[in-house]
């Protein structure tokens, strides 16, 4: 299976109209968006297609809940994507119907529409195909630019493209799928893992994808008690997620018949820890020493080791120490990436294959 990609494609969607699938699920306060990172992170895709001459839908869900309502509406979304692009976006407060397909029909060369919050129609989530082929209605290419929602099967990530003659990976599409490639494709012995936050549990893959190309295992956090517990040493109990200890041990036989050195974070983790690693893994908090094992793996990359942090919670909380440009990549897809890497073939994979 082969998945195109919109850089390679753009120049030939002039005058085409182009539904693309982008993630503007930003907070908003008093009418005006507060946190404008996931429309920055649009921009690439959009600017691409726009400058190509293409005549552009964006649909996009936002907020948690499922009722219509200016809570979770598009529109100041699309505000701040109008001054960040430069240009006039229009606003419909539907997604689908009569309404849309005239607007669409006036889109000229290098316009955007944006559509009603999608998860405003219960058939969203169903996946529902009369939904997605209304939502594909006069559409001549699609792209998918919302890596955090790969792995959902949802009407505008899956069913639509059964309605669309092209279909197309945005830019943050590709980007995650790079960096996935990068750590998957290191020589064994050759990457880190770095892993921490609360849970093991669903990263097993991760986990032991990466082990067969490891020099080294870094752990902390909640998953560094379970490690700990495994290897028969001091270790809060209470943060042993007992069900995976077996598990675990298996993991750390594994690390030492293949000399791949254990590293439990809170002893120090010196410089020398990450030499020689060509690729690099970061998932989960590994507890208060982050901001310095942080400088490390900037010095790392440095070098030119390829690395990648991952997980919503430790890019926010690396990003409040102003620890995020030691990085070579930084994800945004959220668990998606753990399944990209794993090499899972998710439903928003699926339907972009040719």
């Amino acid at each position: 299976m082969t998945i195109d990609f919109l850089d390679q494609a753009a120049a030939a969607l002039r005058g085409k109209r182009v539904l693309v699938r982008s993630d503007l699920d930003v907070p908003t306060e008093a009418g005006r968006v507060t946190d404008d990172h996931k429309i920055r992170d649009a921009l690439p895709t959009l600017e691409l297609l726009l400058q190509a001459g293409a005549r552009v839908l964006v649909a996009s869900h936002r907020g948690r809940t499922r009722r219509p309502g200016p809570e979770d509406s598009l529109e100041a979304p699309g505000e701040t994507l109008a001054e960040l692009l430069g240009q006039e976006v229009r606003f419909i407060d539907e997604c689908v119907g009569d309404g849309v397909k005239m607007l669409a029909g006036e889109l000229q060369d290098g316009q955007l529409l944006l559509l009603e919050n999608v998860c405003f129609r219960s058939e969203e989530e169903r996946d529902d195909d009369t939904f997605a082929r209304a939502l594909a209605t006069g559409v001549d290419a699609y792209v998918n630019d919302a890596p955090a929602l790969l792995s959902r099967a949802h009407a505008s990530i899956h069913a639509v493209t059964r309605h669309v003659p092209r279909r197309y990976a945005g830019q943050l599409v590709r980007f995650e799928l790079d960096a996935a490639h990068a750590l998957t494709g290191a020589p064994e012995g050759t990457a880190a893992l770095l892993l921490g936050g609360d849970r093991l549990a669903g990263r097993e893959g991760v986990l032991a994808t990466l082990l067969a190309r490891a020099r080294v295992l870094v752990v902390g956090g909640g998953v560094g008690e379970t490690f700990r517990h495994a290897a028969g040493m001091a270790c809060d109990e209470a943060k042993v997620e007992t069900a995976r200890v077996a598990a675990v041990q298996q993991v750390l036989a594994t690390a030492r018949d293949r000399g791949v050195r254990v590293v439990f974070h809170g002893d120090d983790v010196e410089r020398t820890t990450l030499e020689d690693v060509r690729a690099l893994l970061w998932s989960g908090s590994l507890g208060t020493h982050d901001a310095r094992l942080a400088l490390a793996v900037a010095e790392a990359t440095r070098r030119g080791t390829f690395s990648v942090l991952a997980g919503d919670d430790t890019v926010a909380e690396l990003g409040r120490a102003h620890a995020l440009g030691g990085f070579r990549h930084v994800s945004r897809a959220g668990t998606a990436f753990l399944d990209l890497v794993e090499g899972r073939d998710v439903p928003g994979l699926q339907a972009l294959h040719r």
